[in-house]
């Protein structure tokens, strides 16, 4: 059953397409200041993994290649539907699933993209908190005529969700082992799961 929800009209007007989203993250990195007027990050720790996470985009950019249940439900979908994608530059996970999902709406004439940042829409962000925690990424479906939710993923695949509060309590508090033991979870799967889950919320959403 689809929720209703209230997003604004100027925060969809304002959203980013992908292309729009990449470039604006190039743009901020060739900045000293970390801002250029479209993304603002000032803290030098958020420019550097900024830095990383448009590296690991590149290299999804160009080696992604979707599987063909992907594939297939991307162009089966027969209702026009807006995938509103909360994200942030410096945001590991983001980094490993915005290329996948931009990849497969290129696939389906009835999926708009947009892209919105995080910390720019705490009001939009809030309304769809994991755990009451602001993670991301989080994707958002929306019918495009009603602009119900009809669907949702994110912030990361449900295996690693799953594994997560282990990875805490190994990392017994240190932010780059925890880091370093989720990026290890993304190179062994091989965006694999993230495949699998988008499929099944095509699927779903098809259906609905």
């Amino acid at each position: 059953m689809a929720d209703k929800v209230m997003i604004s009209k100027e925060t969809m007007e304002n959203a980013f397409s992908y292309d729009d989203y990449r470039e604006a993250l190039d743009g901020m990195l060739s900045t000293e200041s970390g801002s250029n007027g479209l993304i603002n990050y000032e803290d030098e720790n958020l420019v550097e993994y900024t830095k990383l996470n448009v590296s690991r985009m590149q290299r999804l950019d160009k080696t992604t290649r979707l599987s063909e249940e992907l594939i297939k439900a991307a162009r089966k979908l027969n209702r026009s539907v807006i995938w509103l994608l909360i994200t942030e530059g410096w945001c590991g996970d983001a980094a490993h699933s915005t290329p996948i999902v931009a990849e497969v709406a290129s696939e389906s004439e009835n999926i708009d993209l947009r892209v919105i940042l995080r910390d720019n829409n705490p009001k939009v962000m809030d309304m769809f908190l994991t755990d009451g925690k602001r993670s991301i990424p989080k994707l958002v479906v929306l019918d495009a005529h009603t602009k119900d939710v009809i669907g949702m993923w994110g912030p990361r695949p449900t295996p690693l969700q799953d594994s997560l509060p282990q990875m805490q309590v190994d990392a017994d508090g240190d932010k780059d082992t925890l880091m370093t033991a989720v990026q290890k979870w993304y190179n062994k799967d091989k965006s694999k799961t993230i495949m699998k889950e988008l499929a099944a919320l095509l699927k779903e959403i098809d259906a609905a």
